[in-house]
């Protein structure tokens, strides 16, 4: 009697396979690693688990969040860095942030 089974399901996915489950750039996904919005395993390179991009992209659509403009880090007026302060949600705790 044969044993039925199921496929193994990848469980760890790179930035490029990341970008492309949540259709955005590379250069998108790394700077959410970094403002910690996106979790990843530090291992040669980064790795990202299939229940992280699950947690997040349901964070992004119960909190209608817009990440169209998230690589524009700065509002320069006469060529002098300008911060703005904002109140923000940050995976469901308020933040102060600075853009």
């Amino acid at each position: 009697m044969a044993v039925e089974t199921e496929p193994i399901k990848k469980q760890l996915f790179t930035v490029k396979e990341t970008a492309a489950i949540l259709s955005v750039s590379i250069n998108v996904v790394y700077e959410l690693i970094k403002k910690g919005d996106l979790r990843s395993l530090k291992l040669p390179g980064h790795r990202v688990p299939d229940f992280e991009i699950e947690r997040f992209k349901h964070w992004v659509y119960e909190n209608e969040v817009d990440y169209s403009d998230i690589l524009k880090k700065e509002v320069k007026t006469d060529d002098k860095k300008v911060q703005k302060r904002s109140n923000i949600t940050h995976l469901g705790n308020s933040v102060d942030s600075y853009s």
